[in-house]
């Protein structure tokens, strides 16, 4: 039974365009169940600022991402800016069929919460849920936390952001490991100092976290959480390149 099995993929560093575009199509292949829930993880090749689906161009400081050298995409998902860098990134697809897909965004958002909670528990990472909303309007995902995200020690630890449809609900998020404050706040035009307080990576608390070593905890929480069969792949599914939007369409030129 698919909805009892979970396919985590442990991804190659790559370009933002090409993260971008393999997340729309792994959770199109869910959706049309070529693919049984799945989950991805992986890196970003080089720094990139990627903007949720409707956020306006007019926030950010393209003149400082020119020199820099930061990339900027566009992602399928809402919210608004992360920078990424030396980072976890996850990618959580779920088909139409799941369980969870008759939950409410936000009861999704708690679902994959918990899960997450529980892996980086296990990891020896003490992070909590964040239960209550915070209306704050900043251009950058860390300068506020939503209900339901995950923090440590009070401040945000892991963005997250959500793209949601009859067919698939696709969900991806972002664990520092280490990200340069200064860089990120200056990525737009107007600057929000106050991320400095409310942002936590995990190099602050001594850990460094591998791809593989959050998988296999992922892994148990899911076959404990969920009682699902966890299969673990370290290559994407061929047909997710049959499906890929063209990639150039998250591509957001600098001189726009």
């Amino acid at each position: 039974m698919r909805n009892r099995e979970l396919l985590l993929i442990i991804d190659e560093t790559r370009r933002g365009v090409e993260n971008m575009a393999i997340d729309i199509a792994l959770a199109r292949a869910v959706g049309k169940e070529y693919l049984p829930f799945t989950v991805r993880l992986y890196g970003w090749l080089k720094p990139t600022l990627s903007l949720g689906k409707l956020q306006k161009l007019d926030d950010v400081n393209l003149e400082y991402l020119k020199k820099e050298g930061i990339d900027i995409v566009r992602r399928p998902t809402g919210g608004t800016a992360v920078l990424h860098e030396d980072e976890i990134t996850y990618c959580f697809c779920l088909p139409g069929t799941s369980p969870w897909r008759k939950y409410r965004s936000q009861k999704i958002y708690l679902e994959i919460s918990r899960l997450l909670c529980t892996s980086l528990r296990m990891l020896g990472i003490p992070v909590e849920i964040h239960e209550k909303a915070e209306y704050r309007r900043s251009a950058a995902c860390y300068a506020t936390t939503s209900k339901f995200e995950i923090t440590l020690f009070g401040r945000k630890l892991v963005g997250s952001a959500q793209y949601r449809t009859r067919g698939f609900v696709l969900q991806h998020g972002s664990i520092p490991l280490k990200l340069d404050l200064e860089r990120y706040i200056h990525c737009f035009k107007n600057p929000d100092f106050s991320i400095r307080n409310r942002i936590i990576t995990l190099s602050e608390i001594g850990k460094n976290v591998e791809k593989e070593e959050l998988a296999m905890s992922i892994k148990a929480a899911a076959e404990k959480l969920l009682n699902v069969d966890v299969k673990i792949s370290r290559e994407l599914p061929p047909l997710i390149f049959e499906q890929m939007k063209c990639v150039e369409d998250f591509h957001i030129p600098v001189n726009e």
